[in-house]
């Protein structure tokens, strides 16, 4: 659902994911279509997200300038702006998007204009004013890809002696996964590394990340979580992006300390699939534009 010929978005995101992770998914960022707001030069971005007034139930909300948040139903039903019934949490807004709640976002945006100081309507807050909760707050599920570009296999990790395999990069066994992953000639990545956070890990903005006592090897990254709108399965790679709605931010909190014995390897479950949070936008797919130079630079899998 990537339109290539739309605005670049006007920030960016980083991706992976590990434990003790608390997922703050932010705000879902959209880019309307090219005229839909403006012109066909301008394209008006907003954000979506799911907010929280103190002592209501949680609400899917627009967002402009980062700074003001519509109230999206209050709004539909006020402004009268489409007969699309406003979404009712964000898993709705991602099935109906493009069955006219997009239409329903734009058309509140224009109807509001400039209407954001002292003369806005009453479904319009400041951002300060709301709690800011995870936008997907029930996903499915939440798949991590564990060291997935070289500069981050390469952290930590001793020059390499000359003629010896440079982090981030496979050994001569490895072979392609059946079923899971086929090796290109030539690849000198490693196979996709994949585990599963919980769907309870994830908190909103602001909540304290509990760290459990005497583990003290704590770390945390920046990472680009990727939106799937639809199910998929086998999903050839020319066709991914045919699957996406859109991109976030996660900040993701790891357990670096291990179990203390060497049992079955790697535990995971210690190591990765605690809490996970992340914030900061999800970009709407057809407003970004990712860079693939940048991507086959950096990326691992």
């Amino acid at each position: 659902m990537i339109r290539p010929d739309l605005a670049e978005p006007d920030s960016t995101t980083l991706g992976e994911a590990i434990i003790m992770k608390r997922l703050v998914l932010g705000l879902l960022t959209a880019c309307a279509v090219a005229g839909s707001i403006t012109t066909a030069q301008q394209v008006t971005p907003y954000k979506i997200g799911t907010f929280q007034r103190q002592g209501t139930r949680p609400f899917v909300r627009v967002v402009l300038r980062d700074s003001y948040v519509i109230d999206l139903a209050a709004a539909a039903a006020t402004t009268k702006a489409s007969s699309v019934a406003a979404p009712t949490d964000m898993k709705d807004l991602i099935q109906r998007y493009d069955a006219g709640v997009r239409d329903l976002i734009v058309a509140v945006v224009k109807s509001l204009g400039d209407r954001l100081g002292a003369n806005r309507p009453a479904y319009v807050y400041d951002v300060t004013a709301v709690k800011t909760l995870p936008p997907i707050m029930y996903p499915m599920t939440v798949m991590n890809a564990a060291v997935n570009y070289f500069e981050h296999a390469a952290e930590g990790q001793p020059a390499p002696a000359p003629g010896a395999v440079q982090p981030g990069y496979a050994d001569a066994k490895t072979v392609s996964a059946p079923g899971l992953w086929e090796r290109k000639p030539g690849d000198k990545r490693w196979n996709p590394y994949i585990f599963l956070k919980a769907s309870s890990a994830i908190i909103a903005d602001k909540e304290a990340i509990r760290i459990p006592p005497g583990r003290t090897m704590i770390d945390w990254e920046c990472e680009m979580g990727i939106v799937i709108g639809r199910r998929a399965s086998h999903v050839p790679a020319n066709r991914a992006r045919d699957y996406i709605f859109g991109y976030t931010l996660e900040l993701d909190v790891s357990d670096r300390g291990g179990r203390g014995d060497g049992r079955h390897g790697s535990d995971w479950l210690i190591g990765v699939a605690r809490h996970l949070r992340a914030h900061g936008a999800v970009h709407r797919a057809e407003g970004v534009r990712p860079r693939p130079a940048e991507a086959e630079d950096h990326v691992h899998a």
